[in-house]
């Protein structure tokens, strides 16, 4: 997918009474590509992809240029094992010394790939700012004035631990899932647990329902909840 835009305004007044004379003019560059692909490798599904995003703005109005890139890959096998490996950056020349970068990883693994029951393991851990979407807040600011003070430069780590099973209940009718999950950033870390049940077969209902539990801790405090979830379509 490719887009692209230029746009130019010139503005002028001549002089009167308590009017002076003004000339103004703006230059806007706008340019943005993403690409993915899909190849089966045995029996293993490899899917790149590649984002790119350019932006150059001139003129008497505010001025600046930038790039954002990224890329990676994801890695599907049939026996349910998935790696998946992303990272991009953002390039704002008109503002020395300002980064704004991420990596980040996945590891999952499902006993049955088929079904929701079976053990499921994910882990997931990154660094830096978000691995996309980059290109598209690039492109849609209106002006690149005070980009470093409003972007989100965040550089910390973060891991997520998630393990469960799935298997049958009330009467083969819905699948019981519970499952446990750890996550840890620069400020804190959560534990979370949760049993969760859907419908499974052409005989359950179309509702799915569970219940969780959060403990949330910080710098500044502690905090505890708990969620009950309904979801029923008709």
């Amino acid at each position: 997918a490719l887009k692209a835009d230029v746009f130019h305004v010139e503005m002028a007044s001549e002089t009167g009474e308590d009017l002076l004379m003004v000339e103004s003019e703006m230059q806007r560059l706008r340019i943005g590509v993403k690409g993915r692909g899909k190849f089966l490798i045995g029996d293993t599904i490899l899917t790149p992809s590649l984002e790119i995003g350019m932006r150059y703005d001139d003129g008497k109005a505010e001025t600046g240029a930038g790039a954002d890139m990224g890329g990676g890959f994801a890695l599907d096998s049939r026996n349910g094992l998935s790696f998946s490996l992303h990272a991009r950056g953002l390039v704002a020349h008109e503002v020395a010394g300002f980064q704004e970068w991420g990596t980040s990883g996945t590891l999952s693994y499902e006993l049955n790939p088929s079904s929701e029951r079976g053990l499921s393991l994910l882990l997931r851990s990154g660094y830096g700012a978000s691995v996309t979407g980059g290109a598209d807040a690039l492109w849609n600011r209106v002006t690149l004035d005070g980009f470093a003070a409003k972007s989100n430069g965040n550089m910390g780590s973060h891991m997520e631990v998630e393990v469960g099973y799935g298997f049958s209940a009330l009467g083969d009718r819905f699948t019981s899932t519970p499952w446990a999950e750890f996550g840890r950033t620069e400020t804190g870390r959560d534990w979370r647990l949760g049993w969760w049940f859907s419908p499974a077969g052409h005989h359950a209902p179309d509702v799915s329902f569970g219940i969780e539990a959060e403990r949330r801790e910080d710098i500044n405090n502690n905090t505890h909840s708990l969620m009950l979830t309904l979801d029923a379509r008709f």
